[in-house]
């Protein structure tokens, strides 16, 4: 039970004394300090985190693309480099430059390490939660993989891979829905 007693009468002050004794001191234990950080929303941040005054900094984020799952790998990847490259140069965007050209260059050319950066996962919530048009690409890909083999149904709350190809060269405006692919779409494909 924590008292505010807030008076200036003596009888509220020797109440408010004698509350203090029945209340234990509260001990505060520092759980982390983050110098420099990024503070994006309420649980949205990252920062070089300090445990103690002798650790070594070591980088944590919550809630950004560095750790969140929904996305595809290599956006956690190049995104954390970038905030480690800013943190490292005081805040120097102009130093962010060249390592963003360069993995722009390498995806542009082909000189990618693995087909697994570039896929999506999002959770399947079951055909009872979606209506039938709805363009989730989990949805469409469980709707091609059912078309297939009835079988193959994702289970709830499975996560479906899937990759977003933009196989058409005309300037047509279309939909991110009708670009969504599975993997081994992508693996087949010969072009």
């Amino acid at each position: 039970k924590i008292f505010f007693l807030i008076s200036n009468t003596n009888t509220h002050t020797h109440k408010a004394e004698q509350a203090k004794k029945k209340i234990p001191e509260l001990c505060l234990k520092l759980e982390k300090i983050y110098q420099p950080c990024i503070i994006m929303a309420k649980k949205r941040y990252c920062g070089y985190a300090f445990d103690s005054a002798t650790d070594q900094p070591r980088f944590d984020s919550k809630g950004i693309e560095t750790i969140r799952r929904d996305g595809c790998p290599l956006t956690g990847k190049i995104m954390e480099r970038c905030i480690r490259i800013l943190f490292d140069s005081n805040g120097n965007v102009e130093s962010l430059k060249p390592y963003i050209q360069h993995q722009f260059d390498r995806i542009l050319c082909g000189r990618i390490g693995q087909l697994s950066d570039f896929i999506f996962a999002r959770q399947f919530a079951g055909f009872n939660n979606y209506c039938n048009g709805d363009v989730i690409p989990a949805c469409i890909i469980a709707r091609k993989r059912i078309q297939i083999d009835p079988r193959d149904e994702p289970k709830f709350k499975e996560r479906v891979g899937f990759v977003v190809i933009d196989d058409n060269d005309s300037n047509e405006k279309r939909r991110v829905a009708d670009l969504v692919r599975q993997p081994f779409d992508l693996l087949a494909d010969d072009t």
